[in-house]
């Protein structure tokens, strides 16, 4: 029996969550921004937001990662509202 559950959990694929540029979300709320000046604005609201960046890192969330998660992106939604 325990090597049939070996060989079942061998047969799952990984779950991959949807991830998103940092660059991607920036530009959605801040389109007619430069990108670049887009991405530091972006930036800059999470860092002056303390609740949203303790609920971020709550999540897993660190300064210099590249990437959001989708439950990421809908804390992001919810703090600074639709893009």
């Amino acid at each position: 029996m325990h090597l049939h559950k070996r060989l079942l959990s061998h047969r799952r694929l990984p779950i991959q969550e949807t991830r998103y540029t940092k660059f991607q979300i920036a530009l959605q709320y801040l389109p007619d921004l430069d990108p670049d000046t887009a991405s530091r604005t972006f930036r800059r609201w999470i860092h002056d937001d303390t609740a949203l960046q303790k609920e971020l890192r709550r999540m897993g969330y660190h300064a210099s990662q590249k990437y959001f998660t989708e439950a990421q992106v809908s804390v992001l939604k919810e703090y600074l509202g639709e893009p």
